[in-house]
């Protein structure tokens, strides 16, 4: 239950709902007619700013809410009430991250989901006001054929644009002044979901949500976008925190083979419950 409890946070912390939302609204605002045409709502907002400001704010407020709700409950579990138990759910029993470190990781950790909500917030609040995008909602807006081919279209190209983004990231200059602060945490805790340099969380965010002004995309399939990149991610992200948090085979999280790290999301799904066995004994 913790699992399904980490994907369903992790697709609602970094503010990608409100999206979901707008379109939604946009349709249901465009009428029957709209459902079947390929025009987009003629929509305005009587000011961008003033929209833009009630979308970030419910966007701290399920986000903010998420992350110390979320994460001081697993650390409350875990690192207060589970303190002593360690060899029952920890995968390196005997190493913690200094105090110093995970105060770093929630002041950096603060830091990004602001980021990541306010770019969910302006892009909720560019379609809600008529902006342009490409999802649809009708299956017969688009040939049955994409219908299919999007899923397997999408996906790659949001895992090989993301690969070679967080890949960019392990060079000189990028690792030593933005992507270093990711793997300072040694022991990463719950508070490390968004600990991560803002431009490289913006950057990511923005490969993952491209697609939408890119391909058709039918709604729903944008809205599994937000559960299936966490799941998926779940895999690509293990084997790298392995290496830096002990990981071993088993019901213990962090044990794959695969290094490409899909989004933010994702890795906000991995990281929460790094070190933390999926079953107690």
């Amino acid at each position: 239950m913790i699992v399904l409890a980490v994907i369903a946070a992790a697709a609602f912390m970094n503010g990608d709902w409100l999206t979901v939302v707008a379109h939604t609204q946009n349709y249901l605002d465009g009428g029957q007619h709209q459902l079947y045409s390929r025009q987009r709502p003629q929509l305005s907002c009587t000011s961008f700013f003033d929209e833009f400001k009630v979308q970030l704010f419910w966007a701290m407020v399920v986000g903010y809410g998420i992350y110390f709700g979320f994460c001081g409950y697993l650390e409350w579990k875990y690192y207060v009430k589970g303190r002593g138990k360690e060899a029952q759910w920890k995968c390196q029993p005997n190493r913690h991250l200094p105090r110093h470190l995970v105060w770093d990781q929630i002041k950096w950790g603060c830091i990004g989901l602001m980021v990541t909500n306010a770019v969910s917030a302006a892009v909720a609040t560019h379609v809600t006001c008529g902006g342009y995008s490409k999802v649809y909602i009708a299956f017969c807006q688009y040939p049955w054929w994409w219908w299919i081919l999007q899923w397997p279209v999408i996906f790659f190209q949001q895992d090989y644009v993301t690969y070679w983004i967080h890949r960019s990231f392990h060079s000189k200059f990028l690792f030593k002044h933005f992507h270093s602060i990711h793997h300072r945490y040694f022991q990463p805790t719950p508070w490390s979901v968004t600990a991560i340099h803002p431009l490289e969380l913006i950057t990511v965010q923005l490969a993952m949500v491209a697609p939408i002004f890119i391909y058709p995309c039918i709604g729903f399939r944008f809205m599994d976008w937000l559960f299936t990149r966490t799941i998926t991610a779940s895999y690509n992200i293990r084997e790298s925190l392995s290496r830096r948090s002990g990981g071993s085979p088993g019901n213990r999280i962090a044990c794959s083979t695969t290094t490409t790290i899909s989004t933010v999301t994702s890795t906000m799904a991995l990281i929460a419950l790094c070190g933390i066995r999926f079953t107690g004994p």
